[in-house]
């Protein structure tokens, strides 16, 4: 069952059949949209089957829907540009290296493995799953330059 948000209560609820109900509690802290998660919880006899994971889910994604992303040039995955209360550096993690060329070595060399592991799994999935992994090394030094890092 798909997680519900319920701004006029503040909460993020899991219906459960049976009636008792996991959520996620938030207080919004200004008008721009922030907010602080501040309890969650999950009915003892349904712990331990990662609901509680999924009502962050659902609220982590809620709370960064409006963030301006860039895909990252080696693995294409959406990076937010800027997420309040966390420093920018972070979440470059080129820009958090202290020699980015050395962060670009060990991507390529990340990409590299994970395309040299994936290759005896690559006649067996469809061209989409095939293409969504990282960008071979050289599609991926064209793909930095583009992007100005």
């Amino acid at each position: 069952m798909p997680v519900e948000h319920d701004p006029d209560h503040t909460q993020f609820v899991l219906p459960i059949d049976g009636g008792d109900d996991a959520f996620l509690l938030y207080q919004p802290l200004d008008a721009a949209g922030h907010v602080a998660f501040t309890s969650v919880f999950v009915p003892d006899t349904h712990r331990g089957q990662g609901l509680a994971g999924q009502l962050a889910d659902a609220a982590f994604t809620h709370a960064l829907r409006n963030i301006k992303s860039t895909p990252d040039p080696i693995f294409g995955i959406a990076v937010p540009d800027h997420v309040p209360g966390v420093p920018d550096d972070i979440l470059k993690p080129r820009n958090a290296w202290p020699d980015p060329a050395a962060y670009d070595a060990q991507a390529a060399d990340l990409a590299q493995l994970f395309h040299g592991n994936f290759a005896q799994y690559a006649d067996g999935v469809t061209a989409l799953v095939r293409n969504a992994g990282p960008l071979q090394a050289d599609t991926a030094s064209s793909a930095r330059r583009r992007s100005g890092d």
